[in-house]
């Protein structure tokens, strides 16, 4: 059984904050265990913690990231591997143009192909430098943060249909995202 759990930290709204719950219930559509609920979410925002929510036989999350992007909100992802199976971690933060991912152990450690110690080595990075790298955090998620408005304005994505990668509408993805 494969398990993947994302940290989401932005700035919402009330509406975006029931929002991003209803995201995270779609994406647990057919899960035997509870989710998370509204006033969890609103108690995690209120006390300034990133908000956090797992899932079984996940490794992408086909509902938050692209809700996480239009709303600007902040996200890590890590699945972990099994059997055969690699781990994964992932992340996204505002001025990305595309979330990011590498390679795991099963314990979530990162790790890189040989391949890419390779390409590595032929850009000029010594070993030393790459295990540096796989060893410091790959983003920090910021807090989840409850306010009376995001940029002037209310929430107004819709989760659904719409927030799907291959359905998102070209003005639904976030200014800082396009390139």
């Amino acid at each position: 059984m494969l398990n993947a759990c994302i940290r989401i930290g932005g700035k919402l709204d009330e509406q975006g904050l029931a929002l991003l719950h209803q995201a995270i219930e779609a994406e647990r559509y057919g899960q035997d265990d509870p989710g998370i609920t509204i006033e969890e979410i609103r108690e995690t925002a209120l006390n300034e913690r990133p908000v956090e929510t797992c899932h079984l036989y996940l490794q992408e999350f086909e509902i938050l990231e692209p809700f996480c992007q239009a709303h600007n909100l902040t996200y890590t992802k890590q699945a972990e591997g099994e059997h055969d199976e690699d781990g994964l971690i992932g992340y996204w933060k505002l001025g990305m143009t595309r979330p990011r991912s590498c390679f795991a152990d099963q314990s979530g450690v990162p790790a890189i192909t040989l391949d890419d110690l390779r390409k590595a080595r032929t850009g000029g990075a010594n070993l030393a430098s790459v295990i540096r790298r796989l060893r410091k955090p790959l983003i920090e998620v910021p807090p989840l943060i409850l306010v009376e408005k995001v940029g002037g304005k209310r929430s107004g994505v819709r989760v659904g249909e719409d927030t799907k990668p291959a359905k998102l509408r070209r003005n639904s993805v976030p200014k800082g995202a396009r390139k």
